[in-house]
């Protein structure tokens, strides 16, 4: 406040000293001019410079202006005093600065100043002043926690600003991002001074966001919006792209309100690279609506399977309980009886196949599966394959082509019945996949293999079936999964039997692979790896220059047939026809070189091998024997070939050893046959007369079963229902009571394996050697080790294989 022409006489200064002695704050007044001469100082001036009397003061600050201030704060103050006279600005007369006591402490003070021009001193200044330093000090600690806590937190950021004030919108720059091309790039102190928040939002969304995330920006950075979030939310946070060198990268913007001096409410921003965090977490969210489709796809698969299912077993369920209600009417009718019993073992065994695929399944998913190491030989493995299916190939109509070629190891090791059940799949779909009369061949090669010991086979599976389409092929492998297809839908199936065989084949270190076109058949190829059997090198001097003819239509069996002939030493040659069968045989017995043998296939289509045969007979009479092969059944025939002077019967597929067997069996003992009778035949041609057997079973109906079987080979059987009478039963009777023990494993008061356990631990040799078999529905590979470490010799799976049986009792007994 400026005052003209004030007058400051002696009688004015007196009047001012002693006003001032009376104010409780210091006051003084100064010249402005010149050497800021200090006109008068109150004792509460005094006080605050730590001075008792005017002397003191004069020689603390030179009774100048000058020495009022600390000499470091001087020529901002003297700044702020030429500002306000020469811009007459009465805003400005109020600073703060330091002071120097007289005992050297430095105190804050404020100062409140006015200017006026006196006739006698010129112009002047009086001023209040007041010592602020504790003031000073709260504030300044407070701010500094403030912005301690800003400087830590911005540590995380790339880039922080601070509105220091909402309502005024202030921007501060506190910390800048080196790599931003926008404001962030741009010097502090150009950001103060040139732009407010409003200012460098727009521009920073405008040169840095990516185009498609600005309008909302522009709505998120509203400072009302910002505001009401964080009374709303306490955080708050903008995620969002940034255009850095041609990419784009995700930012985030997080939001905390703080308290700024004077009252002001402030906001920190930091701006934070989470480029790699969201990528990784969108990656995650995709990958849980992946996992979520999956689950769904599964779930509705496993529906689908269910409901599949359902019908599925519901059909052969009827059959065989529709057939046994037909058979108990009908008991006085033997031929209806013996239909409907056919019908119902043909609605078992189709029931079954479906249990073991449900089960094989889960099996494989929790990882129960375990393989065995049998040694087994591919030719009775092929045969097996060959048996099982024929009578689906002969219901279809379909004709079978099946090649061998290159078989150096036929005696192999490894999981016989695993194998056995990927063939028997593969071979199953081409047949049921392929409309009736269509066409089925099989191949097996033996491929090199580099590691020693280890044989290389491939196994192809080809047919002129309904093919798949592109689409379905990418999930053929896949749990419950079928084909979607009118021409298909009517075939019975799990969906699981594809991904059952591709698990045991990768199980075995193999892999199998699928071509298929629509509408034109699929090819499935099998390849694995098997371990060779220790096997003594055979002696074939005897097969040396026998010379053989081949005849068959088909020139790679003749081809095949012909080069195991000649690996054994043989001379062998071949026709394509019956008729020429016999003109061969002719010219060469008119010549007296006679065949040692001759080979025909069954089925020629001029001349078949039973006409064939009595043609050659004709010529040759009884010296030459005759062997004929063929794909089916030697039943079928054998009548009408051994009318017609065949010696011997042989079954495709061809193998060294079934070639060995044959010829070694004519050049030692003369004719044979292979008359391969049904599996209770051989039970009963067992002849077990006089021998005794124990059964532990809880199940009566299939103790009936086990008892009626048993009594085929002549052995008398008792029967107990409990582990513990099993275990009774044989402490009580006499060494060599029982040739062998079949048990049960699961059964009250006594679980199979705990008897097995007792019966192994009573103190006699007998009990310790009896043969104990297990025979139960536990048919997973632990559950047959859990039997053999019980002290079991054996494990026979229900339901019953009658082969498998001939073959234990012949092992144990015979």
């Amino acid at each position: 406040m400026f005052e003209k022409n004030f007058q400051l006489n002696d009688e004015t200064l007196q009047v001012v000293e002693h006003i001032g002695q009376h104010m409780p704050g210091g006051f003084f007044i100064y010249r402005a001019e010149g050497n800021e001469e200090l006109l008068y100082a109150n004792k509460a001036c005094l006080d605050i410079f730590g001075c008792e009397t005017m002397d003191q003061f004069r020689q603390l600050t030179g009774y100048s202006f000058k020495g009022i201030p600390h000499p470091e704060d001087y020529e901002k103050i003297s700044a702020s005093i030429d500002e306000q006279i020469f811009t007459q600005n009465s805003d400005n007369d109020y600073v703060e600065y330091r002071i120097i006591r007289r005992d050297g402490s430095v105190r804050w003070v404020d100062d409140y100043g006015h200017y006026a021009e006196t006739d006698a001193y010129g112009g002047i200044y009086y001023v209040f002043i007041s010592d602020i330093t504790e003031k000073k000090v709260r504030m300044e600690s407070d701010l500094a926690v403030r912005m301690a806590v800003i400087e830590a937190l911005s540590r995380q950021y790339n880039t922080v600003w601070l509105i220091t004030d909402v309502e005024a919108e202030t921007f501060s720059l506190y910390r800048g991002d080196m790599r931003d091309t926008s404001i962030h790039s741009m010097p502090i102190q150009s950001a103060l001074t040139e732009m407010r928040y409003s200012q460098a939002k727009v521009y920073y969304i405008n040169n840095s966001v990516s185009p498609s995330d600005r309008e909302r920006l522009q709505k998120e950075l509203e400072l009302k919006n910002i505001v009401r979030n964080l009374e709303e939310r306490g955080l708050y946070n903008v995620t969002y792209r940034r255009v850095m060198e041609d990419r784009e990268r995700y930012f985030r913007i997080e939001f905390a309100g703080v308290d700024m001096p004077g009252g002001k409410r402030g906001v920190v921003c930091g701006f934070k690279d989470v480029d790699d965090e969201v990528r990784e977490e969108q990656a995650i969210q995709q990958a849980l609506r992946e996992a979520i489709d999956a689950a769904d796809a599964s779930n509705k698969a496993k529906s689908d399977f269910l409901s599949s299912m359902s019908h599925d077993i519901r059909t052969p369920m009827n059959g065989i309980i529709g057939m046994t209600a037909i058979a108990a009417t009908h008991i006085d009718d033997p031929e209806r009886v013996t239909d409907c019993l056919k019908k119902i073992t043909e609605a078992s065994s189709h029931l079954l196949a479906l249990i073991n695929d449900v089960l094989d399944m889960n099996k494989i998913e929790s990882g129960r599966i375990e393989l065995r190491e049998d040694e087994f030989d591919l030719p009775a493995l092929i045969d097996g394959l060959l048996s099982m299916t024929r009578p689906q190939l002969i219901e279809h109509r379909h004709s079978l082509e099946v090649h061998i070629e290159d078989i150096v190891h036929e005696k192999v090791i490894g999981d016989s019945r695993r194998l056995q059940q990927v063939l028997v799949n593969l071979m199953s779909n081409a047949i049921k996949y392929t409309p009736d009369g269509g066409r089925i061949q099989l191949s097996l090669c033996e491929r090199p293999a580099r590691p020693s010991g280890v044989a290389c086979f491939e196994f192809v599976f080809e047919d002129n079936g309904y093919g798949m389409t592109e689409e379905f092929l990418q999930h053929i492998f896949e749990p419950f999964s079928r084909a979607n297809d009118k021409k298909t839908a009517s075939i019975q199936g799990t969906g699981l039997g594809l991904a059952i065989t591709r698990n045991i084949v990768r199980m075995m270190g193999g892999d199998i692979r699928v071509e298929s076109r629509y509408g034109l058949g699929s090819r499935f190829t099998v390849e694995l790896y098997l371990r060779q059997q220790q096997t003594e090198e055979t002696d074939y001097t005897a097969f040396e220059d026998l010379h053989v003819l081949v005849a068959d239509d088909d020139a790679a069996s003749c081809e095949s047939a012909c080069a195991i002939l000649n690996d054994l030493g043989m001379n062998s040659e071949w026709v394509l026809s019956g008729r020429a069968a016999v003109d061969r045989v002719r010219t060469r017995h008119d010549q007296g070189r006679d065949f040692y043998a001759v080979i025909l296939d069954w089925k020629m289509p001029d001349m078949d091998g039973v006409e064939t045969t009595r043609r050659i007979r004709d010529l040759v009479g009884e010296d030459v024997p005759i062997i004929i092969i063929s794909a089916y059944d030697w039943s079928d025939i054998e009548h009408d070939a051994r009318g017609a002077g065949a010696n011997a019967f042989i079954s495709k597929p061809l193998f060294k050893t079934k070639f060995v067997d044959l010829f070694r069996s004519l050049v030692e003992i003369g004719n044979t046959g292979d008359s391969g009778g049904s599996p209770l035949r051989s039970l009963e041609d067992l002849y077990l007369h006089g021998r005794r057997a124990l059964l532990a079973e809880d199940i009566a109906i299939n103790a009936e079963i086990v008892l009626n079987v048993l009594r085929m080979t002549g052995m008398e059987t008792d029967w107990v229902q409990d582990g513990a009478a099993a275990v009774e039963r044989v402490s009580q009777v006499p060494d060599g009571y029982y040739d062998i023990i079949f048990m049960d494993i699961m059964m009250p008061v006594m679980n199979g394996n705990e008897a097995a356990e007792k019966i192994r631990a009573l103190d006699r040799p007998y009990a310790r050697e009896v043969p104990i078999i297990a025979m139960t529905a536990n048919a997973f590979e632990d559950d047959r080790r859990s039997s053999i470490r019980a002290g079991m010799n054996d494990h026979i799976a229900k339901p019953l294989d009658f082969n498998e049986l001939a073959e234990v009792l012949q092992k144990y007994i015979h």
